[in-house]
């Protein structure tokens, strides 16, 4: 979720293009695993929907 947010603030300023934003999981649970559907749902309920990768897995 985070990494969505922030590249869109970054986006929306202009910035996208000179700042990298990528995510991690936060356990090794998570690692190979595709965005949580729970994430998915609040990130399209909070105007996010058309930018959450389709091909995002959690790295380490």
């Amino acid at each position: 979720m985070g990494e969505i947010i922030l590249r869109h603030f970054f986006n929306e300023r202009g910035l996208g293009d000179q700042v990298n934003v990528e995510s991690s999981g936060v356990s090794d649970e998570e690692w190979s695993h595709p965005i949580d559907p729970r994430a998915v749902r609040v990130l399209r309920e909070r105007g996010y929907g058309d930018e959450i990768p389709r091909d995002h897995f959690a790295h380490r």
